[in-house]
């Protein structure tokens, strides 16, 4: 689906209810001062085709409707729409209800009631809708990283700021003996001697907490733990970037030193 939100392109939000008036004030609140315009059905048969023709970023469905309930609808829609935001407006409220929602893979679950009820769905469809763009805004340009980075000689590793590998490419195979499973979700210091482990941790602490650095990051050169247990010298340069979902995150590349 295509992403939008900006200025110029509003967020579309798909409203399935078949009680007309509730649909066209759900339909009110959700464009009252937000980037939303809101497209409504009244039947899960013609949601799914309104689906099939139009991009929409969320669906706001009611449970109870003829001939196919919102916890039917949510279903069919999944086989085809698995990230699409689906949230669940109800006025039948029960811990079944939520649970059926949540378990078929509903966003969130809402029961209809006061005024209040809808300024909260229009403040969650929006937030329902920005993660869910977040989150593909990161699988592309994770998409575009592994790109680059599947085939080059150099092995690239990124950790958290617990030092945790999040990602280390194939080439890694080459340089140390491990391959990409074997080390990921491991600490940095499986592949750090453990004479400088203690060092790492109080040189990222100290980074964490002063923004300065004590080593070269162009460029600097460490021992480095092979699978089977022996030492090699590589050099790594490494860079730091911020994510909305995992914080500050480490990318280093790293080559063999020439003996």
């Amino acid at each position: 689906m295509d992403s939008a939100g900006d200025d110029t392109t509003p967020y579309r939000v798909l409203v399935v209810d078949d009680d007309e008036e509730v649909a066209a004030t759900i339909s009110l609140y959700l464009e009252d001062g937000t980037n939303l315009e809101t497209v409504i059905e009244t039947s899960a048969a013609d949601a799914l085709d309104r689906l099939e023709e139009s991009t929409v970023h969320c669906v706001i469905s009611d449970y109870q409707m003829p001939h196919a309930t919102g916890i039917d609808l949510l279903e069919d829609i999944r086989e085809d729409y698995p990230a699409l935001p689906f949230l669940l407006f109800t006025a039948r409220g029960s811990e079944l209800v939520a649970s059926k929602a949540i378990s078929a893979g509903a966003t969130d679950y809402l029961p209809k009631g006061s005024p209040e009820k809808y300024d909260l769905l229009a403040n969650r469809t929006q937030n329902a809708i920005e993660q869910a763009e977040a989150r593909a805004d990161l699988e592309r340009a994770k998409a575009r990283f592994d790109a680059l980075v599947k085939n080059t000689e150099y092995t690239v590793i990124t950790i958290d700021e617990t030092s945790h590998i999040e990602y280390v490419n194939d080439a890694v195979e080459d340089l140390l003996g491990y391959t990409p499973s074997d080390l990921d979700g491991e600490r940095l210091d499986t592949i750090i001697p453990d004479r400088l482990a203690d060092d790492h941790e109080t040189a990222v602490e100290s980074y964490l907490e002063t923004g300065e650095t004590h080593v070269d990051w162009n460029g600097t050169e460490f021992p480095a733990v092979h699978a089977d247990g022996t030492e090699r010298t590589v050099e790594i340069a490494f860079d730091e970037y911020e994510t909305r979902s995992d914080g500050l995150l480490f990318t280093g590349v790293m080559r063999p030193v020439d003996d």
